[in-house]
């Protein structure tokens, strides 16, 4: 299964990291540039970054957000079943490409499986 990851373009430092923790654990992946607050249309911002809103977001957090739709169009513009998607901060387990393996040899008919550990110390609670 392929991986793909969530880097901006001055982040070279994640993006070796990144690099070098797929390819020690034997996994394909790619690069997914981030989008920034810039890259936010004055439309997406007044309907998800409006202080009036019920659910507002940061002009970050939505960037973000962005980034993970954009992950996603990449990976739907291939023929692969399935794929990972991670931000440049992840610390994949050794036990991740198993993890795949299995997974993608179950064949489970889902289109979105969110995966979390809540032992990382830079995780937000989940909410509620």
């Amino acid at each position: 299964m392929r991986c793909y990851y969530i880097n901006s373009a001055r982040r070279t430092d994640r993006r070796a990291i990144m690099e070098q923790r797929f390819t020690g654990l034997g996994l394909r992946h790619e690069r997914v540039e981030a989008l920034t607050p810039a890259a936010i249309t004055p439309e997406q911002r007044a309907r998800y970054c409006n202080p009036a809103a019920h659910a507002r977001q940061s002009d970050g957090e939505l960037a973000c957000s962005l980034s993970h739709l954009q992950a996603m169009r990449q990976f739907l513009a291939t023929s692969a079943p399935y794929a990972a998607i991670f931000e440049d901060d992840a610390i994949p387990a050794p036990s991740l490409p198993a993890l795949l393996d299995q997974f993608e040899q179950a064949a489970p008919q889902v289109d979105i499986l969110r995966l979390r550990n809540d032992q990382y110390p830079h995780a937000p609670p989940a909410p509620r």
